[in-house]
């Protein structure tokens, strides 16, 4: 009944929207997902956005803490699963 609403739904009203795709996911992960994969899903999701961060000045020191905090985060990760295409991206993007 909720997905009734149009503002789950693209221009056209026949195909859902963005917000209609993480509402099912979080319905689905709430009832399908143990605590520590919605935990995971959480913490991933918050990287995958720090990953996809383009700044406008590269090299600042801010923002060179902030890449490596980054790499922190995915070291962590590495015990749970495969990021060594996240960690060489990130390291290649650290000032030498």
């Amino acid at each position: 009944d909720d997905l009734r609403d149009y503002r789950f739904y693209e221009a056209d009203l026949s195909h859902p929207n963005a917000p209609a795709h993480e509402y099912i996911f979080g319905k689905f992960a709430n009832c399908a997902f143990t605590s520590e994969l919605r935990r995971f899903v959480a913490e991933w999701s918050a990287i995958r956005r720090e990953l996809n961060h383009r700044p406008l000045h590269s090299m600042t020191e801010n923002h060179q803490k902030f890449l490596q905090n980054l790499l922190t985060k995915l070291e962590a990760l590495q015990v749970c699963t495969d990021v060594s295409a996240e960690l060489a991206t990130v390291r290649s993007r650290l000032d030498p």
